[in-house]
């Protein structure tokens, strides 16, 4: 079996890692690092393409997704359920052919390079950013 482990560096996750391979399962982690916007733009990293979902916070984008949609909401629209509009993504997914360029995301080799830089100029782990 096929398992994925976020957090496999954390607390509980290196157990996981020894209960899931002592079975023979195949053990991927996932682990995220927090890194600075500054850091971020500083290196090229181009906002929305190359990280999705994130914008800089800057006058340009103020006020970026902090829209409401209960107006909407109040005269009709419905919001499908994320589990559904997951599984279906996934279906199209994995009818894309291997060879297929996605458009969006950062190039592993540039994601390497900048968690390397990261890792380099500040102590590990780094800790995620105080919420808002």
């Amino acid at each position: 079996m096929k398992i994925l482990i976020l957090g496999g560096m954390g607390f509980l996750g290196p157990h996981f890692v020894e209960l899931a391979t002592a079975r023979q399962h195949t053990v991927t982690l996932f682990n995220r690092t927090w890194v600075s916007q500054e850091f971020l733009l500083a290196n090229g990293v181009s906002p929305w393409t190359e990280l999705p979902l994130w914008v800089a916070d800057d006058p340009e984008h103020a006020g970026f997704s902090r829209v409401s949609n209960a107006r909407a909401v109040s005269i009709g629209l419905y919001c499908r359920p994320f589990a559904d509009t997951a599984g279906d993504t996934l279906n199209w997914a994995r009818t894309v052919a291997d060879s297929h360029k996605w458009g969006a995301g950062l190039d592993a080799e540039k994601e390497k390079r900048l968690l390397a830089a990261w890792k380099q100029r500040q102590s590990w782990p780094a800790s995620a950013p105080a919420a808002r």
